[in-house]
This record gives structure tokens, C-alpha cells and sequence, in this order.
């Protein structure tokens, strides 16, 4: 039986709810995933108002989406290998 701080900080350190959902590499890919197309979704609407502001070319507005989808795919070549 514990006792004293023993018991309280054994209290403490009881994992949540939250974090026991982490305990499945499928959650993890899962949560990974979600995050990669929040960003995009956050990213991707804003562009064109971002070069519009900014002077931009459209041409330069197509390099840059062009860049972006690269690195999302190079990006999710490297987690793949990496999960």
C-alpha cells in the first residue's frame, strides 16, 4: 500500500483519457494525419490573398502551390517510411 506522497504522486501520474487514445500507433498515425491536412486547410485558402497583398505574379502564385504539393508529398514519403 502506498502512503503519504507515494500515494499522491502515484495520483499524479495516472495517465488520462487523452493521453491513453496515444497508446495505438494507429491513433498516432491517425492524429499525425489529421494535423498534416488541418495545416493544409489552414494554408491553401490563404495563398492567393496572402500574393495578392503582397504584389505577387501568377506565375509565381503556380511555383509556389507547386512547391507546396511537393513538399506535402515528399513530406508524407518520409512519414510513411519513418511509421
Amino acid at each position: 500500500s502506498l502512503e503519504g506522497s507515494e500515494a499522491a504522486f502515484s495520483t499524479f501520474m495516472r495517465p488520462t483519457p487523452l493521453l491513453r487514445l496515444l497508446d495505438s500507433p494507429t491513433n498516432v498515425l491517425l492524429l499525425a494525419v489529421f494535423v498534416d491536412m488541418f495545416g493544409v486547410a489552414l494554408v491553401l485558402p490563404n495563398l492567393p490573398f496572402l500574393f495578392a497583398e503582397l504584389g505577387g505574379t501568377p506565375e509565381s502564385f503556380g511555383v509556389l502551390s507547386s512547391v507546396y504539393a511537393i513538399a506535402q508529398l515528399t513530406g508524407g514519403l518520409v512519414i510513411g517510411l519513418v511509421g
